[in-house]
């Protein structure tokens, strides 16, 4: 993919890549060498409000007006964007057409199979596709075909625009990030593996081989949410930062008659037959739980000690939720491999904000019987001596797809995904 995205010889215009995400706002200035890519500059402010609304950048003045200030504080003089929409919020999928020679009609037969399968059809949204390597039947051709809602296109677009930015090249960020992996682990082009990208708002788990797209998938499960359901359950504050040094939090014991709070939560249903507590022989407790309507019970487990409850250390209910993780990007991927559809997966690489979680390596290489390894992003990239360098080090995993996205170039039509 990489060698046929970029004409290594010829120097070519760089992009300002940009990634916005849930918290905030990534912009990365870089420059080709290459075989290697060099980080001229790097900024990144957060937002204080939501500015999603169902995969649809809902405050656009908000990140219009934060670009504005990165560009102007950091001295970035060019205006020419490539941006990625996530994965969540496009439809993508690998069908099989009959081969034609005319290239031609081979466009008009992809675009009406996929019709019938693109849930708004082609009217409601921006479509392109990409051939794929010939499907084992010699007949036919394998084609990855994605689509995104054209109001989540415009969204994107409109707020750039606002920016006084002109988007060059929209993609996906799991397609990024799979251009970032392809051009810096080499060698694994003849092996399928798995990348896997724990998020905040949601994790992906994508199947590769030869730089082409197997499959993608997304759970709706990431850091942002894990740290409320731990606040929540655990009645403190813990941040999606908090999630890689939870030894640093304390939490303390629960006394009787404080039951009610940190084990259940109140509605107007009553408790299933099938439901336990851990009590003690305190006729208080008692009389507490069996005069109270409750819910649920929540998954803390608890120990009797001397009359008091003690939670669970908060590493045990992380390692818990990065089980959840894998056991349900698992289900996703089981009917593709007992359809016959994917080889088997050789090796799992991880990224994003989940790679700085305690254990996470370990757990889904158990669960998926499969080596796992941290995805590196600065394997082949050089840093210049700017200020944010320590910084840009220290948080690589945050850079994977602006640097998928500094690869993109204008012209490489092979991997343009998504078009007007």
């Amino acid at each position: 993919m990489v060698n046929s995205r970029l004409n290594l010889l010829k120097k070519q215009k760089n992009l300002v890549a940009i990634d916005i995400g849930a918290s905030g706002v990534r912009v990365l200035e870089s420059d080709f060498l290459g075989d290697e890519i060099e980080i001229l500059n790097f900024a990144y402010k957060s937002f204080d409000e939501e500015i999603y609304q169902n995969q649809l950048l809902a405050k656009q003045d908000v990140v219009s007006n934060t670009l504005i200030k990165i560009f102007e504080e950091n001295k970035i003089s060019s205006n020419d964007i490539v941006t990625a929409i996530s994965g969540p919020a496009a439809f993508s999928k690998k069908i099989s057409v009959t081969k034609m020679d005319n290239l031609e009609d081979l466009d008009s037969n992809i675009k009406f199979e996929s019709n019938s399968l693109i849930p708004h059809g082609l009217d409601g949204v921006y479509f392109d596709y990409a051939i794929l390597q010939s499907s084992n039947n010699s007949n036919n051709v394998d084609v990855f075909i994605t689509a995104v809602k054209k109001d989540i296109v415009n969204s994107i677009q409109n707020t750039l625009t606002q920016a006084n930015l002109n988007l060059k090249i929209l993609d996906i960020d799991y397609l990024a990030l799979l251009n970032l992996f392809e051009f810096n682990y080499p060698e694994f082009k003849d092996k399928t593996v798995a990348l896997i990208d724990i998020g905040g708002r949601y994790s992906t788990i994508n199947v590769c081989y030869n730089g082409e797209m197997l499959f993608s998938t997304n759970i709706p499960i990431g850091g942002r949410l894990i740290a409320e359901d731990l606040s929540n359950s655990f009645k403190t504050t813990i941040s999606e930062t908090d999630l890689c040094n939870l030894e640093n939090i304390q939490i303390g014991t629960t006394q009787n008659e404080s039951v009610k709070e940190n084990i259940v939560s109140i509605n107007d249903s009553e408790l299933n037959n099938d439901s336990s507590v851990l009590l003690d022989n305190s006729s208080k407790s008692a009389d507490l739980l069996n005069n109270t309507k409750i819910d649920s019970v929540q998954t803390v487990s608890t120990s009797l000690n001397n009359s008091s409850l003690t939670s669970v250390p908060l590493q045990e209910s992380l390692d818990k939720q990065i089980e959840k993780i894998a056991n349900d990007l698992k289900k996703q991927l089981k009917y593709y491999w007992e359809s016959g559809s994917l080889d088997s997966i050789e090796k799992i690489f991880i990224t994003g904000g989940g790679v700085y979680w305690k254990n996470i390596n370990k757990i889904f290489s158990q669960k998926f019987n499969i080596e796992c390894e941290t995805l590196d992003p600065l394997r082949k990239v050089k840093i210049r001596d700017i200020p944010q360098k320590s910084d840009i080090i220290k948080r690589n995993q945050h850079l994977a797809v602006l640097l998928g996205l500094s690869l993109r170039r204008i012209g490489d039509s092979k991997k343009r995904y998504i078009r007007k």
